[in-house]
């Protein structure tokens, strides 16, 4: 995994969160 999939990955469990 390189680190921009890990940065899109951290973006996307913080867009979960906000959604909920």
């Amino acid at each position: 995994m390189c680190l921009k999939e890990a940065f899109f990955h951290i973006i996307n469990v913080f867009g979960g969160t906000i959604s909920l």
